[in-house]
């Protein structure tokens, strides 16, 4: 075949997945968050349910920052980690 022929025209099916989408018509990643830009160009990730997770300069690193935040609340809810990320801002003794 040459470069001036056309290539046949037999299409091959694909299997359709049916992506799950909001209330509001957004489609999920992962099933549980959806992302959003923002007037002021930083994207904002919002859970199905449309709570707010994570801002992020770009949409692919919203994508990630909420995929890991997603994943250490899940090991916290599963009880599989600790959550000691609380730290009081009070200075004992003398300065």
């Amino acid at each position: 075949m040459n470069s001036l022929q056309q290539p046949s025209q037999q299409t091959t099916p694909v299997a359709s997945t049916v992506e799950p989408t909001t209330e509001t018509g957004q489609t999920l990643i992962d099933g549980r968050f959806y992302v959003e830009k923002s007037r002021w160009g930083t994207w904002n990730s919002y859970s199905a349910e449309g709570e707010p997770l994570v801002t992020g300069g770009t949409e692919e690193a919203c994508i990630v920052g909420t995929q890991i935040h997603i994943y250490w609340h899940d090991l916290i809810d599963a009880g599989l980690h600790k959550d000691e990320g609380r730290y009081s801002g009070t200075v004992s003794g003398k300065l």
